[in-house]
């Protein structure tokens, strides 16, 4: 995203909707740093590196809901 990263999406969805945080599920194409590891493993939120395939996120969406 050019204008805020991932985190800070994150942030935001946090302040203004807090329920809505456990349907994020993160994509990438980097490898992931430290700091961005240890962000994702306190949120609790899936990391999908890209290229993906759809039945990858198929399955974090249907898993969400069980």
């Amino acid at each position: 995203m050019p204008q805020i990263d991932g985190q800070c999406l994150y942030q935001k969805v946090q302040a203004l909707r807090p329920e809505l945080t456990r349907h994020i599920v993160f994509t990438t194409t980097d490898a992931v740093n430290d700091t961005t590891r240890t962000f994702l493993e306190r949120v609790g939120c899936p990391l999908v590196m890209k290229p993906f395939r759809i039945a990858t996120i198929k399955a974090i969406l249907d898993s969400s809901h069980g």
